[in-house]
């Protein structure tokens, strides 16, 4: 999920500093990463960006390069709300499809989130265009499981797009149910004290759209 791709510790300026004096190349570009990250936690977007460019000019490996274009995404998203995000970030989620098959489950939701929000607006990345993609994602290994309600929730959206009430409804009840029982909980249990604030920000915010969605659907026996 989304903006919870980065551990993310200690003080933003401690960080940048911290990369900024690392001689070795590789585990600078990490660092610097980091502290992108702990930026556009802290709400310096412009500064995040520029230590973001840095980073990727490093040598990173394919999953901190695929987590790179991810905070890029975000960063675009929370900024503008406008429709340069969609594209960024149903981009990130199909690189990291190979890679780690949670976090590309939660980008699909956050490019959901995005294309909602943006409408016709939106360059790319529109919401039929996620859902195909989720629907033909070719799932790579993951360090952690999503929880099922998130993934009933994704699968329920790609279906209901491309396919319609009929085919999504019991897969969208099913999430329903688990996110009303869930509610509250997850961010608590599974997120580190030091990642929970930006963690549940993005995921409130994406799953937020996505229930609201949902309800805006006549489910058979729902009220």
């Amino acid at each position: 999920m989304p903006p919870y791709s980065i551990r993310v510790v200690g003080d933003p300026v401690l960080r940048q500093r911290a990369a900024e004096v690392t001689p070795e190349p590789a585990r600078r570009a990490r660092r610097t990463l980091a502290a992108a990250q702990s930026k556009h936690q802290a709400g310096a977007p412009d500064t995040a960006l520029e230590l973001l460019a840095m980073a990727q000019a490093g040598p990173l490996d394919k999953l901190q390069q695929a987590r790179a274009e991810l905070l890029r995404a975000q960063i675009t998203f929370a900024v503008n709300r406008g429709r340069d995000a969609p594209p960024l970030l149903l981009a990130a989620a199909k690189r990291l499809e190979p890679l780690d098959a949670t976090l590309a489950r939660e980008t699909y939701l956050d490019a959901f989130s995005a294309a909602l929000f943006a409408g016709r607006l939106a360059r790319g990345g529109g919401v039929r265009e996620v859902a195909e993609a989720v629907l033909a994602a070719d799932w790579g290994d993951s360090t952690r499981r999503s929880p099922l309600a998130f993934d009933l929730l994704l699968d329920g959206l790609a279906v209901l797009t491309t396919q319609g009430y009929a085919a999504a409804a019991t897969t969208l009840k099913r999430a329903r149910r688990r996110l009303a029982s869930r509610r509250g909980r997850y961010a608590r249990a599974t997120v580190p004290p030091g990642r929970r604030r930006v963690s549940e920000y993005w995921r409130e915010r994406s799953r937020a759209t996505s229930r609201a969605m949902i309800r805006s659907v006549r489910l058979p026996g729902t009220s």
